[in-house]
C-alpha cells in the first residue's frame, strides 16, 4: 500500500535538495553563470513553486507506483530503482547536450539534481514502508 506520509517527506527532500542544489553553496553559481542569470534577474513565483510541487508529488507517487509493482519495499531496492531511474535520467537527458547544444557542466547540473532526487526519494520510500 502507498504510504502518503512517505510521499510528502519525499516531496520535502526534492524541494529542500532543490534549494540547496541550486543555491550559490552548491551549484547556483555556476548554474546561474552557464545560463547567463544574474541573480537580480531571477524571481520565485509562487505558480512557478506550485508547479515544483505537484512535479514532485506526481514523480515521488510514480516512484511509490514502481514498488507497489514490484511488490516489496527494501532499502537496498530503493537503492537499485533510484540507481535505474537516475541512469534513465541521465541517459535520456544526454540529448540535450547532443541537440540542443547545452554546456555538459549544465546537464551535469540538472540532470545531477533530478538524478540524486530520485535515488534519496527511492531509498526513504524503500526504508519507509
Amino acid at each position: 500500500m502507498i504510504n502518503i506520509w512517505a510521499i510528502l517527506v519525499g516531496v520535502v527532500i526534492y524541494m529542500i535538495l532543490g534549494m540547496l542544489w541550486y543555491n550559490p553553496i552548491l551549484f547556483g553559481d555556476v548554474w546561474m553563470k552557464m545560463l547567463n542569470f544574474k541573480k537580480e534577474e531571477l524571481e520565485m513565483k509562487p505558480l512557478d513553486m506550485v508547479y515544483t510541487i505537484i512535479g514532485a508529488i506526481l514523480g515521488t507517487f510514480f516512484i511509490a507506483f514502481i514498488f507497489e509493482l514490484m511488490g516489496d519495499y527494501t532499502f537496498l531496492k530503493g537503492l537499485g530503482l533510484g540507481a535505474i531511474l537516475a541512469g534513465i535520467i541521465f541517459t535520456t537527458s544526454s540529448s540535450q547536450v547532443i541537440y540542443s547544444k547545452k554546456h555538459w557542466k549544465l546537464f551535469l547540473i540538472d540532470a545531477g539534481y533530478h538524478a540524486t532526487s530520485v535515488l534519496l526519494i527511492s531509498m526513504l520510500l524503500g526504508l519507509w514502508n
